[in-house]
Order: C-alpha cells, then sequence, then structure tokens
C-alpha cells in the first residue's frame, strides 16, 4: 500500500512531522543521499534547511469584504433578492446601515469562491465561478451586481481573507463582535458571537481554500511478515524512482503488525520542479513498489480499492466523530463497511464500469492461475518434506516438516504464510528425527508424518511455486468482485421496476392524485414500524436519539396512512394516537432519568477504554463503555458509562457505582467536574475526601474542605490507640474510614494459605482471607504490607492499577522483595538497575560533597557524656552546609523529574495510551494527574529548598522518594538545631564550686 497521508509546510509544521517520522529523534531517519539524521536537533535543523528552500507562496484569498451603495434607496426584500441573483453561488452574510451623510450602505461578507460553473459553448460545465483579487474579476462582480438591483451599485472591495480564520473575523467585524445581527444566504440570521465561528466553519467546503504546500507525507507499507531489510530496500528504491531529483527522509516503523515506512518528500525539486500528486500518480507510485518489492523477493501486486471491491475510505474525522459518539448513521456504516471488509456496490456509473472491468479479470486471472504448475519430482531415495512458514514468527532452532504437501499448503493459506521444502537424502537422514508425538520412524513402516529438521538442513529450504496459495486469493478476490456486481443488478433491477411502476401509476391514475401502492406492502411497513417500536426502544441510548427515531416513526406512519383504504385510516389513526401517547410517557420518563442521572465530566475528550472491577463488568457498545453490574435472578443493569468525554452514572445512589465511575474519571483527566442531583454532588464529595480525587466545581470548595477536615478528624480519632494499651482494631473497621476497592485501589498481595492480622500499628496491613491490602495507598503502607506478605510467604503477588504495581515494583527493588507476576519482571530488572545506580552516585556525591563537622563528635565518650547528660540525645549526623546543599540537589532533580513527567503525561495522552500497557516502548506510561502532582511539587520548593513538598495520593514513586529525602534531611536539620539548643544550654549553665 502506498498512501498520501497529509502535507505540512514551514518550519514549525515540518518539523512536528519529521519528530513523528522519527519518534522524537529516537529513530534515526534516512534520506536521499544515505546519510542519517540522528537526534531530534538534527531532525529540527533538518526542517529548517528544507523551510529555507522552500519558495513562499502566499496563501489563497478565500472571503472578501464588500460595501455598496446604492444611488437610490432599497428595501430589505429587494436587497435580498438582489443579492440572491448576483451572487447566486456564493456564501454570504449581509446587513443594512445608513453612513453619517443617511445614504445606504450595504455591507457584504462572501466567499470567493462559487458553486455555479461556467456553461461552455459545447453544452458541458466549465470551470467554477471565482471571485480574485484583480481589476477584472472585480469588475465583473461589480456588473453583475448592478444587473441585480437594476441601477448603478458603487462597490468597495474592503480586502480579501484566508480560510475559516478570515472568514470569521470578517463576519465578527460584520456583527460588531455579535452584538448586531446579519441575513445569511440561506435565509437565516447570525445572531451571537459563536454563531459567526460556526458559520465560518460552515462555509469551509465551499471556500475550496488552498495553503503553500512544503513537503508531503507518505506511508509505503507491506503485509505482516514481510522481511523488513528487503521491504526497506524496496521503499527506498521505490522513493528514488518516483521522487527522483527531491530531497526525502524516511523511517522505518515496528508498533504495528503491518511493517511501514513514514516517507517525507520535499514537493520542489533542485531544479524547481513541484510535484502535484493526482490520482494517477498515486497508482504509478503502488505500482513502483510492487514491482520493486517482487525484485527483491516479496510477493507483491498493485491492486485498485475496485479491484477487491472494497468500500472507500474513512477519514480521520470521521472515525473521531464515531469515537466520540456524534457521527451520523452514513458515516457509521462507512466506518463499519471498511472495518469488516464489506464488498462494496458502486453506485456511479464509472464505478460500476470499473466494477464490470474488475470482474472480468479476475475470472481471467483465476482461469490461469487454475493451471496446475508442475512441481520438479524428488530424486529416487530422497525424502521431500514441507513446511509454512508463518509471518512474524521468529526463526526455530529445530523446525518440524511434515511429508503432506496438502497440510503444509493448508497453513500456509490460513496464516498467509510461504511455502517451502527440503530434500533429505540418505546420508542427511542423522539430521532428522520423527517429532515427539510420533513413535514411528523412517524406516521400517515409514508412518512418520512429521519430522524435526536441523537448523542447518532446514537452512537449505527451497521455495514452493505457490499456485495453490495464488490460486485462493485469486477466488476470494473473483467471489468479490462477482458478489458486487450481482448485488449492483440486483439494485438496478429493483429501481428499475420501482420506476415502471410509478410512471404506470401515474399514467393511469387520476390527474393529481399521488400514486398509490399496494395495502399489502403498506401493512407490511405498518407491522415492521410497530415491532421496530416495541423491540428497539430499550436500545435508545439517550433522550435525542429516542426524539429522532420517534420522529422518524410519526412520519413513517403518516406516509403508510396515505397507502392505506379509508376503512383502514380510522383505525391506523386511532394506533397513531395510541403509539403518541406511548412515546411522550417514554419521553418523560428518559428526560427525568437523564435530569437527575449524575455526571463526571473532563477537560477533554479521552478515547474509552476497559477498566477492570471486582464488582462491574465492562462491555463496549460501539464508541461507548458500560459497566454493568449483575443483579438477582441473572438480570443485569447499567451502573456507568464511559463516553469519552464523560462519565454517566445510571446508579448514582450506589456508592460503588460512583466510586467507580470517579475512579475511572481520574485515571482519564485527574481533575473531575461533577454535575447532577444534589444528593449525588454530596455522595460524590464524600468519596473524594476520603480517596483524594479532585474536584474542580467551584460551588463545591467550600463543602470539600469541610468533607477533608472531617475524614482527617476520623481518621486521626480511628487511629486504635490509648493510653498504657494498644487496641487491635483494623483501619477497615473504623467508622468513617474509607473502603477501598481491591482492584482499583491498593494493591493486595496474595499467594498463601489463609492469614490472621496480627499487626497493631495504624498502618498495619489488613488481612483479607489468603491477601494482604495495604491500610492506605502511600508508600509506607504498601511497604508494611509487602513486608508482611513476605514474612509469611517469600514470594508474592502483586495486583491493582498500574500506579499501585509501580509502587510495589520500587520497592521490591529497594528492599529485595520477590515478586512473582511475570508481567512485571521486566519492570523490576529495570528498577533494580536504576536503585543500584542511584545507590553507586549517592555514595560518590558522599565521598565527593564538602562540609563541617561538629567539633564535639570528636571529643571523647567521656566529654560527650559530660557535655550532654542525656543517655538518648541526637547527635549531628550532617552539618547544616551539608543539608543545604543536599536540599539544593533535591530541589534539582524534583524539577528534572517534573519537566519529564509532564512530557510522559502529554505523550501518553496524545498516543492515548491504556494504563495497564505500561505506556509505549520509548517512555512510560504516566497520567496527568500525576504530572499535575509533580507541577504542585515543583512550584513548592522553587523558592525555597525547605519548604516541605506537601505529600499527595497522585504523586509518582519518583516525586514521593524525593519528598521522603528533603524530609529525612529536614528532620536532620532540625536534630541539628536542637543539638545546638542542648550544647549552648550546656555552655551558659552556671558551674558549681567544688
Amino acid at each position: 500500500m502506498v498512501k498520501l497521508v497529509s502535507y505540512a509546510s514551514g518550519s514549525s509544521r515540518t518539523g512536528a512531522l519529521l519528530s513523528y517520522q522519527s519518534r522524537q529523534g529516537q529513530v534515526t531517519l534516512e534520506r536521499e543521499d544515505y546519510s542519517e539524521v540522528r537526534g531530534a536537533e538534527a531532525v529540527q535543523a533538518l526542517a529548517n534547511e528544507w523551510a529555507d528552500a522552500s519558495r513562499y507562496r502566499a496563501p489563497s484569498k478565500d472571503v472578501l469584504s464588500l460595501r455598496l451603495k446604492p444611488e437610490s434607496f432599497v428595501e430589505s426584500d429587494a436587497v435580498d433578492a438582489a443579492l440572491r441573483q448576483g451572487l447566486s453561488g456564493h456564501r454570504y452574510a449581509w446587513t443594512v446601515a445608513q453612513d453619517a451623510a443617511g445614504h445606504q450602505r450595504i455591507d457584504i461578507v462572501m466567499t470567493a469562491a462559487s458553486s455555479r460553473r461556467e456553461v461552455l459553448e459545447t453544452g458541458k460545465r466549465g470551470r467554477s465561478y471565482r471571485v480574485f483579487d484583480t481589476p477584472r474579476s472585480l469588475g465583473g462582480l461589480g456588473r453583475r451586481l448592478d444587473e441585480a438591483f437594476d441601477q448603478s451599485v458603487d462597490m468597495e472591495e474592503r480586502g480579501f481573507a484566508h480560510g475559516v480564520e478570515g472568514a470569521a473575523r470578517y463576519l465578527s467585524r460584520l456583527t460588531s463582535g455579535g452584538r448586531d445581527e446579519a441575513h445569511l444566504s440561506d435565509g437565516t440570521m447570525l445572531r451571537g458571537h459563536e454563531a459567526n465561528l460556526a458559520t465560518a466553519r460552515s462555509w469551509k467546503r465551499h471556500m475550496r481554500s488552498q495553503e503553500q504546500r512544503d513537503v508531503a507525507h507518505i506511508v509505503l507499507s507491506a503485509m505482516p511478515g514481510t522481511d523488513k531489510a528487503a521491504f526497506v530496500s524496496a521503499a527506498r528504491a521505490t522513493l528514488e524512482t518516483e521522487f527522483a531529483g527531491h530531497v526525502f527522509a524516511f523511517a522505518l516503523h515496528e508498533d504495528s503488525k503491518h511493517v511501514h515506512v513514514h516517507a517525507v518528500v520535499r514537493l520542489t525539486s533542485d531544479m524547481g520542479r513541484r510535484l502535484r500528486p493526482g490520482i494517477q500518480d498515486f497508482k504509478r507510485w503502488r505500482e513502483t513498489l510492487a514491482l520493486k518489492a517482487r525484485e527483491r523477493g516479496i510477493a507483491m501486486e498493485a491492486t485498485s480499492r475496485f479491484e477487491r471491491a472494497n468500500p472507500p475510505s474513512y477519514r480521520l474525522k470521521d472515525i473521531r466523530r464515531v469515537e466520540k459518539g456524534i457521527a451520523s448513521d452514513r458515516v457509521r456504516q462507512r466506518v463499519e463497511a471498511v472495518r469488516t471488509g464489506a464488498v462494496h456496490v458502486p453506485v456511479r456509473e464509472e464505478g460500476k464500469r470499473r466494477a464490470l472491468g474488475a470482474a472480468r479479470g479476475w475470472n481471467e486471472v483465476a482461469a490461469i492461475s487454475s493451471q496446475p504448475v508442475p512441481e520438479v519430482a524428488a530424486e529416487p531415495g530422497v525424502l521431500r518434506l514441507y513446511r509454512a512458514e508463518r509471518p512474524g514468527k521468529p526463526r526455530s532452532p529445530a523446525p518440524i516438516f511434515t511429508r503432506d504437501r496438502a497440510e503444509a499448503v493448508g497453513i500456509a493459506q490460513r496464516h498467509g504464510g510461504t511455502l517451502g521444502y527440503v530434500d533429505v537424502r540418505p546420508a542427511d537422514m542423522d539430521q532428522i528425527k520423527p517429532a515427539r508425538s510420533q513413535s514411528a520412524s523412517i524406516a521400517g513402516t515409514g508412518g512418520a508424518k512429521r519430522f524435526v529438521v536441523s537448523r542447518e538442513l532446514a537452512d537449505t529450504v527451497r521455495p514452493l511455486p505457490q499456485t495453490a496459495l495464488e490460486t485462493a486469493k485469486v477466488l476470494e478476490f473473483r467471489r468479490r468482485s462477482e458478489t458486487a456486481v450481482r448485488l449492483m443488478e440486483r439494485k438496478d433491477q429493483r429501481g428499475a421496476r420501482e420506476q415502471d411502476s410509478r410512471t404506470k401509476q401515474r399514467d393511469d391514475g387520476p390527474q393529481g392524485r399521488e400514486p398509490q401502492v399496494s395495502v399489502a406492502s403498506a401493512e407490511t411497513r405498518l407491522v415492521e414500524l410497530i415491532d421496530k417500536f416495541t423491540k428497539e426502544t430499550s436500545d435508545m441510548a439517550n433522550l435525542d436519539v429516542m426524539k429522532a427515531s420517534f420522529a422518524d416513526m410519526d412520519e413513517q406512519m403518516e406516509i403508510i396512512k396515505k397507502h392505506l383504504p379509508s376503512d383502514r385510516q380510522l383505525q391506523i389513526e386511532a394506533l397513531h394516537g395510541k403509539l403518541r401517547d406511548s412515546q411522550a410517557r417514554m419521553l418523560a420518563i428518559q428526560e427525568g432519568i437523564e435530569k437527575n442521572r449524575g455526571a463526571v465530566e473532563g477537560d477533554r475528550f479521552v478515547a474509552p477504554v476497559k477498566y477492570e472491577f471486582r464488582q462491574f463488568v465492562a462491555e463496549e457498545r460501539g464508541a461507548v463503555i458500560r459497566y454493568v453490574t449483575s443483579k438477582d435472578a441473572g438480570k443485569q443493569a447499567v451502573a456507568f458509562t464511559d463516553h469519552g468525554d464523560k462519565v454517566e452514572i445510571n446508579t448514582w445512589k450506589d456508592r460503588e457505582a460512583v466510586l467507580a465511575a470517579m475512579q475511572v474519571a481520574s485515571q482519564k483527566w485527574g481533575s473531575l467536574t461533577i454535575s447532577g442531583a444534589e444528593s449525588y454532588k454530596g455522595l460524590a464529595i464524600e468519596l473524594a475526601a476520603e480517596h483524594g480525587f479532585k474536584i474542580t466545581n467551584p460551588e463545591l470548595q467550600e463543602k470539600l474542605v469541610a468533607a477533608n477536615e472531617r475524614v482527617a478528624r476520623q481518621r486521626d480519632a480511628g487511629a486504635g490507640i490509648a493510653p498504657g494499651a494498644v487496641q487491635k482494631e483494623s483501619p477497615a473497621e473504623v467508622p468513617g474510614s474509607p473502603q477501598r476497592d481491591a482492584a482499583t485501589q491498593a494493591p493486595i498481595i496474595a499467594e498463601g494459605p489463609a492469614a490472621t492480622q496480627s499487626e497493631s500499628a495504624a498502618s498495619v496491613p489488613i488481612t483479607d482471607g489468603n491477601k494482604i491490602k495495604p491500610a492506605d495507598r502511600d508508600r509506607a503502607s504498601t511497604l508494611a504490607a509487602m513486608r508482611a506478605a513476605a514474612e509469611k510467604w517469600g514470594s508474592i503477588n502483586v495486583n491493582g492499577t498500574a500506579r499501585d504495581k509501580a509502587i510495589a515494583v520500587e520497592l521490591a527493588a529497594e528492599h529485595g522483595f520477590k515478586i512473582t507476576n511475570p508481567e512485571l519482571q521486566e519492570q523490576l530488572t529495570a528498577a533494580r538497575e536504576r536503585v543500584e545506580e542511584r545507590r553507586r552516585t549517592e555514595a560518590e556525591r558522599e565521598r565527593k560533597v564538602a562540609g563541617f563537622t561538629d567539633g564535639s563528635q570528636s571529643a571523647t565518650d567521656s566529654d560527650r557524656r559530660q557535655a550532654s547528660p542525656e543517655p538518648n540525645a541526637p547527635t549531628m549526623l550532617r552539618s547544616d552546609a551539608e543539608i543545604t546543599v543536599n536540599l539544593e540537589v533535591v530541589r534539582e532533580r524534583t524539577e528534572a523529574e517534573a519537566q519529564r513527567e509532564i512530557r510522559q503525561a502529554d505523550r501518553s495522552s496524545a498516543m492515548h495510551e491504556r494504563p495497564f500497557g505500561g505506556g509505549g516502548d520509548d517512555h512510560a506510561y504516566r497520567t496527568q494527574s500525576e504530572a499535575a502532582s509533580a507541577i504542585r511539587a515543583e512550584r513548592s520548593i522553587e523558592q525555597n529548598p525547605s519548604r516541605p513538598i506537601p505529600a499527595d495520593i497522585n504523586q509518582s514513586p519518583e516525586i514521593e522518594r524525593q519528598r521522603q529525602a528533603q524530609q529525612e534531611l529536614l528532620n536532620k536539620k532540625q536534630a541539628n538545631r536542637q543539638a545546638e539548643g542542648r550544647k549552648d544550654k550546656e555552655r551558659h549553665k552556671p558551674k558549681h564550686r567544688q
């Protein structure tokens, strides 16, 4: 496949395109002269070089502003009629006013392009009308307006603008920023500031706007399993052939099943020749790539969409509309057709001709492919073994071959692989042995079918003519093309019959009377409509969908009533009345449900992904994800729904449902906006105080502060400690303490026999059967739980969110715990390497950092005992100078980490990564809430390194580590001050005479 993805111009947009192509400088770009571009700085330098070398071309002039002054006064209705005639085919807005001298003036903002076309002498349509910024073109516009107003009109051209932005600016000037009203070409009124931008956007298609194009972004791709080196060579050869004289850069991407090359080509050659790619160019590019690929041993053919009977592709904006749930039925059908590979039935005459040609061509190819290709027979005494290589699979050190050719062909057909064979001579029989599942040997019965072949012998495999494989593919394309032709003919025949029926009824029926359809068809349509109402209303998503569906039903009912006999119309009218009453009741119920339904909204659209909960099951329903809870008798109910831009809560009185919905929203946006009934908002505030969610509603901030204080008091009162005794009360049993979901709030340390609770401190882990849960989400509680689990079972298994697992991995690397999760082993190894590196760095820093020591520390033990009579008096482990230096180090590390997490969060959000995947290959997954917490930590110590970093539940492990390091340094500094105070007190204490 060869696809032209986009264009770019200027150093910034070209740099962004090259940066994406090079994965922000992580992937090496290869240029047309075989030189390489490495690193982000080199990529930006290349973008600047290309932008400087490109000749500047001004953007198109798409919108113009006019002022007309007619000789005599014209009424508003006459102005409207004249503009409709003079500006036919243009989109425009206009106002009428009087100037200071009392003369009438008409201000107009219009598109330069018109939908009207010139009519040539041959009768064919010519090019479209367009007003250009030239005296000749403007003069022609003035003459058309004079004829339309039937009088001389003074026309003043007040400027041209480009694109939607220019149109919005001119419309805003016309309406005085939305304060005045204006007439539109479609007869409606333009009111308000927001309407200016909406109108400008609606004109976009009619502007035929053009911008400067410096480079083109082209993607070349191949089937899964294609040899990477051979395909890169074929891609380079294609670029060198098609873009000779042009500079380009390309890179191989391997982040999907299909191997693909991203190329950026400068459109202007060194000789000044400029590329203007069209449909024929795209076809030639595909043919060139297929030719170069075949020369390098890659089976590739250039086929068009019509030859494969594939539906037309959708645009990027279409898939975004589907994901947001705002796409029309037509857009959804187009996207679904491409995803499912539906057979395309053309409608236009050109498409029909190409479909018929494709069907005839595949029939001819199938006839040729079906002819048997003789396979070279094996020599006497030689055993021939076959093997199908699956695409994308690594080479096996001991591959298995089969004697059954049909079996190998079947595997190759199912997986799209290649077929090969080896001839095993008698001298090479020691290099093969029967597969483990078979007991027969080559000698004797000869019953063995599959054999393990040594790698040395397998390397001599020779490709087999893939007549069977190619024939299967050809037959598939022939079947699709024939299906398209058959459906096309059936559709044409049905349309012809309907046209004949309408013509006959019009000729035979009375004049002025609408044609009648059969009573049977009207009755059938009535049954279908009632069935649709009774069975499909339960799947209607919201109030808007219900209103639209009911309006369509009413329209269909009116059509059906016209085509039924008069004696049946009264009966249908009564039935339609009952139907309307049912619809009204359903709309009222749904309106009440949506009015009271709770919702959590974010600041942007984030594509819904599935999250795992213990009590809810995630189900994909189109572009949304519903979380369903089980009820009694096997029934299910929707608890909440993730729409991408908001999370809607159906059962907003259910505490668990609201908590789970807020957890999903917090993972998506970090900060939450709550909307719904007051009782729902109260529950949301309570959960936010207990679990640390950030709510942005201004009207709820006072309630949130009060709830936080109340929860803090309850936690302090329920710590389980009393003077003289320790109460063995678990935090999970303390009134007011939050119950945390095992799958979403705190990691679970599992894999062990039934455990009993034995800890007594406030951060004691919670034992739940064979699981140990931390009492809170902070590192200290997680560490206590992991210690308890390690003492009990030795090896532990960690469950929970991505953040919980990241904390557990860091603690395991620091404290030597053994984690058995297979998916965490690579992260654990990397964490151990970071810990070792950090320890080495800190050891080096301890040896290098200059500082001062207290003189009292060099005194003898007896002197220290005399100077500090208290047996447990603290000693100064570091001087204040050392502490100050290390606090500066903490600030620098915190600032660097905050910047890194901001970049990671932006990248994760832009790439719509899932938190369970751990991010991309070149960066870690980072939520926006973690990045925001890092920013707050950075700002807290930006001016004063001694200012404590506030604790935050959303802090990443690295920021949490810096906070703890700062806290230790501040504690040591405070201990130093206390020791100094005691020494001063001892020094100034009056001495007693002996």
